[in-house]
């Protein structure tokens, strides 16, 4: 089941299925034939989200989120194969016919763009195929080998998620890696996804994840104090504006920060205030654990080619929103509503130096400003973990820090990218 967000539908072979001739025409006319499989996804990504907001609103099952979900569940059916084939193959032509206003290659444009207008129509009347628990396509595997009793060889690899119903995700790129003599092949999965998202009013799962999002809501805040006769009070309509999360001290630390609408207590209070006709009471708890999280438990997992680190000694994971509450509008004392400004998602951590080839690839990749995965996970045991999960975030250079005996590297406001709300993912379990 692979999804439009993997990445191009097609290869240069799939091309050829359909126009034998095509790569000697790329090489004639010096096209990419990448980056044009590139732009037809994107194209079509674009209006198969158009589709999806405009035409499909009572039959979407996400329709009411569909602004902020995108086309992460949309599944490339044959039809939308097609249709990114031969919309790639009209670029390419019409490339190949601007380029020297060539009449060789006006034919086959004329075509192509007949059988793209075709192929997508096609593709609308056979439906947008969604899946209800996307699986993405499984990253790269970590390849190793410990010692064994297998002969020397060369092992080709692919990996790819299965959900509890059975259903397979698109396999990941082929990986390779040569054993020597006496060894056994370990294959380890990269960042496997959490499928389950909890609906309103559900019960929390042993995992659940989270992503970012465009509109940010609001949340109210209980602080009740004992006993219930003193002042209890209610922070009405908050919002996140900055999430920091603080790795390896003595123990884990959450810290949530941000403005709210209104400031509620039990002294003061009137009926109607936050929609509420009466002061409510202390809820019951149930279960709570209190147990602290210790600071030093978790693994990092870093790179183009994600390596875990054994070799961190502290950092920093911060989220900005932006949030700007609309408070100064006449004839309201209150905000109507909160904005969500300019994003970033920043990460400052410090590891020792050393010689080995994955922290030689983090310095490289600080140096070409190229970006890098990046994998935090704090604890160890079920029920005590914290995941955050950055697909693309570009290290700066770090600062070499040699006021200790061992040397460390401290990379400071490196900045995660990201589309459609994909800088972040954090989950717990």
């Amino acid at each position: 089941m692979a999804l439009l967000t993997d990445g191009s539908p097609n290869d240069d072979e799939a091309l050829r299925v359909y126009e034998s001739g095509i790569l000697d025409v790329a090489h004639v006319e010096m096209i990419d034939l990448q980056a044009k499989l590139e732009l037809s996804t994107e194209e079509i990504t674009e209006d198969v989200l158009d589709i999806l907001l405009d035409h499909t609103r009572t039959s979407d099952p996400q329709a009411t989120t569909r602004r902020s979900v995108g086309v992460s569940d949309v599944v490339v059916t044959p039809q939308m194969k097609r249709w990114h084939a031969v919309h790639t193959l009209e670029i390419i032509y019409r490339d190949a016919f601007n380029n020297q206003l060539n009449d060789r290659y006006l034919p086959k444009f004329r075509e192509y763009q007949e059988l793209t207008r075709n192929a997508r129509g096609h593709t609308v009347r056979f439906g947008i195929g969604l899946a209800v628990n996307p699986i993405p396509q499984a990253q790269i595997p970590a390849l190793s080998f410990v010692a064994g009793f297998l002969p020397a060889t060369t092992y080709y690899v692919q990996v790819s998620w299965l959900n509890v119903q059975g259903q397979e995700g698109a396999p990941s790129v082929t990986t390779t890696l040569e054993s020597p003599a006496g060894s056994l092949l370990v294959v380890q999965a990269v960042n496997a996804p959490f499928t389950v998202t909890p609906q309103g009013g559900a019960a929390a799962g042993p995992t659940i994840t989270y992503k970012l999002s465009t509109d940010i809501g609001g949340v109210s805040i209980f602080d009740f104090w004992d006993p219930a006769t003193v002042v209890q009070r209610i922070v009405e309509g908050a919002v996140v504006d900055r999430l920091r999360v603080k790795v390896n001290g003595d123990f884990q630390e959450f810290e949530f920060a941000g403005p709210s609408r209104d400031l509620l207590d039990s002294a003061s209070f009137t009926a109607g205030e936050g929609g509420l006709s009466q002061f409510p009471a202390e809820p019951s708890s149930v279960g709570f654990d209190y147990t602290v999280v210790p600071g030093h438990l978790g693994q990092v997992w870093l790179g183009a080619t994600p390596a875990r680190f054994f070799t961190l000694t502290a950092a920093e994971l911060t989220l900005e929103n932006g949030a700007e509450l609309r408070a100064r509008e006449f004839g309201s004392d209150l905000a109507r509503c909160v904005a969500a400004g300019q994003r970033a998602v920043k990460l400052n951590f410090e590891l020792f130096e050393q010689d080995d080839e994955q922290t030689k690839a983090l310095y490289q990749a600080a140096r070409q400003r190229s970006p890098i995965s990046v994998m935090l996970q704090l604890g160890e045991q079920a029920g005590q973990l914290f995941g955050a999960y950055m697909s693309a975030m570009v290290p700066e250079v770090p600062e070499f820090d040699d006021s200790e005996t061992r040397l460390q590297w401290k990379f400071q406001n490196s900045r995660a990218q990201g589309t459609v709300d994909d800088e972040l993912y954090i989950a717990f379990g």
